[in-house]
């Protein structure tokens, strides 16, 4: 979850709203401003994890099964001689929103 919003939402965020985000491990940190109409730190807080959570409930997570990680990923070259590999997987997410994880 983490990493989606890290690719797909947190820069978006910190350009429309000034803010900023820190992102270590699970744990988010957001630093900036009152909104205009916000009068407490409280407000702040409440409009953000609200935000967030609606971000969140966007993401489908996927179990492909039982599968080994490690060797699954080590499957995909990092490019071969038809262009694909990694970096095909890369611009995969980009374009549909999506990020891959193996773990």
């Amino acid at each position: 979850l983490a990493q989606w919003l890290q690719a797909f939402w947190i820069a978006s965020q910190e350009r429309k709203n000034d803010v900023s985000f820190n992102l270590e491990g699970s744990c988010l940190q957001l630093e900036g401003g009152l909104a205009p109409g916000e009068t407490s730190a409280a407000e702040f807080e409440q409009r953000w994890r609200k935000l967030i959570s609606t971000a969140l409930k966007k993401i489908e997570v996927e179990d492909l099964g039982d599968m080994d990680s490690a060797e699954l990923r080590a499957a995909i070259p990092e490019e071969d001689a038809g262009g694909k590999g990694m970096p095909d997987l890369l611009a995969l997410e980009q374009s549909l929103s999506v990020k891959v994880a193996f773990c």
